[in-house]
């Protein structure tokens, strides 16, 4: 994986994509290995419904897997919980079915520990733990928290949702087994999540928090972005009325936000069925009326002049484009739609005095910044001595830099005794996390103010989401200047 990032500064789009660039370029591997275990990969994804990169996580692991029998080099016992109740578990027989292919096609021995990592691969790679039920109350008690506690930050009530629910089930059962067995799922997409939904992810941060606490786990920004996905689909669905596909290289999820937002630019489409590339059907193509895809697509047998392209997370630029083009051929203009992200009622300068405004440093690091804002918070007696950790922990988990120059860090709302922003205004920019920053805003909001956590980063969002805006409003100005902005504006 890393070296087809390397080549391409990109993640694979599909299996079969991914499974020809090892052909292609690794002479390390046995091609028999590629392909048998590409063949088993397809058989698993197919019955189970995999999205894309579930697919090709798991053909990785097998490879790897297959590659260290055959060098003789076997996993070794696990601890004994997972050991002891494996042969208990509803994906188990699926692990057994795989490891009796592998046998028999590449002629090579697992033993009983082999299995049982392959296994839990499974269970980590979407497959949900069908023994699981067992527990299905209390994950499910989970899952109905977390939707009341966004539907009532975002103050959109989406507890009726019962596709977002059964989404976030089967993604949360298997991400718990993940962390708790410390195995990272990477999301293909997340630099664009973070870059395009900003305020969602962040929100959604806030939502886990108590699951974090919970469960005594840390949910790194992969697994925040595949479950903000979900969060956002679902504010975005809408009723069908036209007959169009799309074609979406990217997974099951990432294809449902991409529809879900085609449909509040084009109101009026039914988008009919959502497809991967892996399982294009050119002959079905017919029932459709247009096709909509995120790849290069050749078809054969149908109006080029009805069929669209456009990015796996499309900008808004990029889907008034789409709306222009399509306009004459489906319905006659409309307005765009756009979310209003915020209440203004809650007002940012609530949180915000001239005291925690800091121009004129120059400071050198991400550290020195964090604990010069969390020391005056502490001597304001703001925050618990607990807040200190858990901001740098949420920067260990995952960077609040922007590519804009910003950063927006924050720590656990249990940590914090009264709401508060704290600004810092650098003379340069320092590392913070990828990116280089010299604006952070630090937010810190006591767990009886989440509610307006989607109020107050929308506020910030609109200012920091432009450089140019960001320089007039911080730079040259007095910490008087920067909070009469605030206090004017917001």
């Amino acid at each position: 994986m890393r070296k087809f990032e390397q080549n391409y500064y990109r993640f694979p789009n599909n299996l079969i994509e991914y499974k020809q660039f090892l052909l292609d370029t690794d002479n390390s591997l046995p091609h028999s290995f590629i392909e048998e275990t590409f063949n088993i990969v397809c058989t698993i994804g197919e019955k189970y419904n995999l999205a894309d990169h579930y697919l090709i996580s798991l053909q990785n692991t097998l490879i790897v897997l297959c590659l260290r029998v055959y060098r003789n080099k076997h996993h070794e016992q696990g601890n004994g919980y997972v050991f002891e109740k494996v042969q208990q578990l509803g994906t188990y027989f699926v692990a057994n079915e795989i490891a009796e292919e592998i046998e028999k096609k590449l002629n090579i021995s697992l033993s009983e520990e082999d299995i049982v990592y392959i296994n839990e691969c499974l269970i980590a790679n979407g497959i949900e733990n069908l023994n699981i039920t067992s527990n299905h109350g209390y994950y499910s008690k989970l899952v109905q928290d977390l939707i009341k506690k966004f539907s009532k930050i975002i103050n959109t009530n989406l507890t009726k949702d019962k596709k977002l629910y059964k989404g976030l089930l089967t993604h949360i059962v298997p991400m718990i087994y993940r962390l708790n067995n410390n195995i990272r799922l990477q999301n293909p997409l997340i630099k664009e999540i973070k870059k395009q939904y900003s305020v969602m992810f962040n929100i959604t941060w806030f939502v886990l928090v108590d699951l974090e606490s919970k469960l005594n786990i840390h949910i790194p920004e992969d697994e925040i972005g595949f479950i903000m996905v979900h969060f956002q689909s679902a504010l975005e669905r809408h009723e069908d009325i036209k007959k169009v596909l799309i074609v979406c290289p990217t997974g099951i999820v990432t294809s449902e936000l991409l529809e879900a937002r085609i449909k509040k630019y084009l109101p009026s489409l039914n988008l009919y069925e959502v497809v991967s590339v892996q399982n294009l059907n050119p002959a079905n193509f017919k029932k459709f009326d247009y096709i909509i895809s995120t790849v290069p697509l050749e078809v054969k047998n149908f109006d080029s002049n009805r069929i669209f392209f456009i990015s796996p997370i499309p900008t808004d630029k990029e889907l008034k484009e789409l709306t222009n083009l399509m306009t004459d051929k489906i319905f006659n203009a409309q307005a765009f739609y756009t979310i209003n992200e915020y209440n203004r009622e809650v007002k940012i300068n609530n949180f915000l005095l001239p005291n925690s405004i800091f121009v004129n440093n120059h400071f050198n690091s991400m550290k020195e910044i964090l604990e010069y804002l969390i020391s005056y918070l502490e001597h304001e007696d703001l925050v618990t001595p607990l807040y200190r950790k858990s901001v740098f922990d949420r920067e260990a988990t995952s960077s609040t830099a922007l590519e804009t120059g910003v950063a927006i860090p924050h720590g656990n709302p249990d940590y914090v005794k009264k709401t508060s922003i704290s600004i810092l205004v650098n003379s340069k920019k320092v590392h913070w996390g990828n990116e280089k920053v010299d604006i952070i805003i630090l937010l810190s909001v006591a767990k009886n103010d989440v509610n307006h956590i989607s109020s107050i980063i929308s506020q910030i969002y609109d200012v920091i989401s432009d450089r140019n805006r960001m320089e007039t409003v911080f730079f040259g100005k007095s910490k008087e200047n920067i909070y009469d902005y605030f206090y004017d504006h917001y």
